[in-house]
């Protein structure tokens, strides 16, 4: 019995693990001081004044679909969510809001890399002391990701069977949206 308590507590630790649980306290209002999450994470926190923002820094191993949302919204105040590029130009890939008791989420095309997400209220909302919970994760099950022209096209065979999708946005991309190519 006791081996069996010991195992599904260290399953219980590993997923914890997983999914970060991050108290965020308004020292994270800026790109230099974003609480680090990993991905996939569920992150708890507020936006407890006029003019708070939290930003949070996620790092993406591999191209593909950036996915950061809001998707209960329980707090009655309405959230703008933007996703940024790395420093030093912190370039705005992605944004939109909700009103109050909506979902938001964004689905970003993304490369390797460093990213930001910045959580604020939406114009002329109240703040509110009831913590809203974003959802971060990544979709790379399409492996020609981010293949948007032809010298990006992703390889394939004759005669073969692909599954990809076209989903995604990226305000730097001239098409901005999901393009798949193939040679």
């Amino acid at each position: 019995m006791k081996k069996l308590v010991l195992f599904l507590a260290s399953l219980f630790m590993a997923n914890m693990a997983t999914f970060a649980q991050i108290d965020t306290e308004q020292g994270n209002n800026s790109f230099a001081g974003a609480d680090v999450l990993p991905v996939p994470a569920l992150n708890s926190a507020t936006i407890s004044y006029s003019g708070d923002e939290d930003y949070f820094k996620v790092t993406v191993p591999r191209s593909s679909v950036l996915i950061a949302g809001i998707p209960l919204n329980s707090t009655g105040m309405g959230y703008w969510i933007r996703i940024y590029g790395d420093a030093p130009s912190y370039t705005l890939l992605h944004e939109d809001y909700n009103f109050s008791n909506q979902p938001v989420s964004l689905e970003t095309l993304v490369p390797a890399g460093n990213y930001f997400i910045r959580i604020s209220q939406y114009s002329g909302a109240n703040s509110s002391a009831t913590p809203y919970t974003l959802n971060v994760s990544l979709d790379t099950t399409d492996p020609g990701e981010l293949n948007q022209d032809f010298n990006t096209a992703y390889a394939i065979s004759v005669d073969t069977t692909i599954q990809a999708k076209i989903r995604g946005y990226n305000k730097t991309h001239p098409a901005q949206y999901d393009e798949d190519y193939f040679k």
